[in-house]
């Protein structure tokens, strides 16, 4: 076996999900894990996410989110895009990371974080998955 065939089981393999717009339209997207230089935005998403894995509050898992890391989740989640849709032009990703944001992001954790403990992604997709629907339940609120 080569070393490339070795390196390439263990790496993490781009991922599929299915999103929904407004009108009832589903389609699939390709997602990609996130690059080496991404890495330490990531670290940082995570280590704020760990501040509320007691949390049941989802009002204070948004207050942790504050501008830098809402733009740094909006970066890795655009550059998981970027790389499976290069051809697309940059506006239209960026607008499908607002239109679903909370659909995207928790996909991007998951899939970027292999050797991460399974526990660990699952509870930080929990949070995020409470976050957004407290934000879709709350009136007023713009999905």
């Amino acid at each position: 076996m080569s070393s490339n065939e070795k390196f390439e089981r263990h790496l993490s393999k781009p991922k599929s999900i299915e999103l929904v717009n407004a009108e009832g339209v589903t389609d699939n997207f390709l997602l990609f894990p996130l690059k080496y230089v991404d890495f330490p935005d990531l670290m940082k998403v995570i280590r704020v996410m760990s501040k509320f894995k007691d949390t049941e509050d989802t009002s204070l898992i948004l207050q942790g989110l504050d501008g830098e890391i809402t733009q740094v989740i909006q970066r890795l989640t655009y550059n998981s895009l970027d790389q499976a849709y290069p051809d697309v032009p940059s506006e239209k990703k960026e607008s499908l990371v607002v239109a679903h944001f909370w659909e995207l992001f928790p996909q991007v954790i998951e899939m970027s974080m292999t050797s991460m403990n399974e526990e660990k992604i699952k509870e930080m997709k929990e949070k995020l998955d409470e976050t957004k629907l407290n934000k879709t339940e709350s009136p007023g609120a713009k999905g």
